[in-house]
């Protein structure tokens, strides 16, 4: 009969104690593997507004995809700005991507370059294929294929598949001193944990 107690007291004393932890952001995890968006939706606002900044970025996604939502652009620029701003990666390269192509809010390659970069100085290998593009390109920046290479070099070193093809392609453009360079750049760059890749 003890050791039912004690089962007992310790069953409800997890429930308790993790029940008690449970919040918004956890209610809405919860709501999403239950497949009720509508709940999903209320807890992950909940979550964002109190400042959390995961739910932030999965409500950006909710409001991206419209998921029992409809779909709204300027919403889910909003909640990923606010996850960029938060430290997330992945929004801070969501909302690059939303201002370089224009998707529902005005383009913006200023905007998209500095999101790039956050993203990609956190060690995100496709803003750093990114990156490479707008500098072989020319875009927001002045044209730069030393930029360019060393920014393709870092992403296929992060395994970024897409780079390694870029990476080819900008190194025949390039002098053997130039070449050289570039891959000195690269090395700074990674060396200092993506912090001096000037």
């Amino acid at each position: 009969m003890h050791k039912r107690s004690v089962a007992l007291f310790i069953s409800l004393f997890v429930s308790f104690t993790f029940g008690a932890l449970a919040g918004p952001y956890e209610d809405g995890i919860a709501a999403g593997v239950r497949g009720d968006v509508v709940s999903l939706e209320r807890f992950m606002r909940l979550a964002a507004e109190q400042g959390n900044s995961d739910a932030q970025e999965r409500l950006g996604l909710i409001f991206y995809y419209g998921q029992g939502v409809a779909k709204d652009f300027i919403e889910a620029e909003k909640w990923y700005r606010r996850a960029a701003e938060g430290g997330v990666v992945s929004s801070q390269y969501s909302l690059a991507s939303m201002h370089e192509t224009g998707q529902g809010i005005s383009v913006n390659y200023k905007e998209a370059f500095k999101w790039y970069r956050t993203a990609a100085q956190q060690g995100y290998a496709e803003a750093q294929y990114k990156l490479g593009i707008i500098y072989s390109e020319g875009k927001t920046v002045p044209q730069d294929y030393l930029q360019s290479l060393m920014w393709f070099s870092v992403s296929a070193s992060n395994k970024f598949e897409e780079a390694e093809f870029k990476r080819d392609d900008i190194e025949k453009k390039l002098s053997k001193k130039q070449l050289a360079k570039a891959q000195d750049m690269a090395r700074r760059c990674q060396s200092s944990n993506y912090k001096k890749c000037d």
